[in-house]
């Protein structure tokens, strides 16, 4: 596999950052046992996929492929591939949530048993809790 260099660092590779787990955590069908799930419909192993998600490894094109239209297919939608993965940080779309096509959610714990919004998550802003490490990994 042909390694490309990083713009800032020379001769080191470039981190590929995701938001594969971003994405998942609006699918009913990945939110238990999410990893075999999705590894499954992709028709790829679910170390690949871990790795992919850990930003372990650089993706190749098929590998992007496939969770991109596996995720397309349980949204519902079509996802551009650069939605998902990138180098550099940034998305063209702000938060996941848009691009799984809600409108801003917050996860149910937010949330009192009334269905009133937790004085602690007033402050969220929307779809701001899916960017990394906010939600809990969702390996099984």
């Amino acid at each position: 596999m042909t390694r490309l260099p990083d713009r800032n660092l020379p001769g080191r590779p470039a981190r590929v950052h995701n938001r594969v787990v971003s994405l998942m955590v609006h699918t009913d069908r990945y939110a238990f046992k999410g990893m075999s799930r999705l590894a499954l419909d992709a028709g790829i192993s679910k170390s690949a996929l871990s790795r992919f998600i850990r930003g372990e490894r650089r993706p190749s094109y098929l590998l992007v492929t496939r969770v991109v239209g596996a995720l397309e297919r349980e949204l519902g939608r079509t996802i551009d591939p650069r939605e998902v993965v990138t180098e550099e940080a940034r998305y063209p779309t702000e938060f996941p949530c848009a691009v799984a096509g809600c409108s801003g959610c917050l996860p149910d714990w937010a949330y009192t048993e009334g269905d009133e919004l937790k004085p602690e998550y007033r402050a969220v802003r929307p779809g701001s809790w899916t960017e990394p490490g906010i939600y809990p990994d969702l390996e099984d």
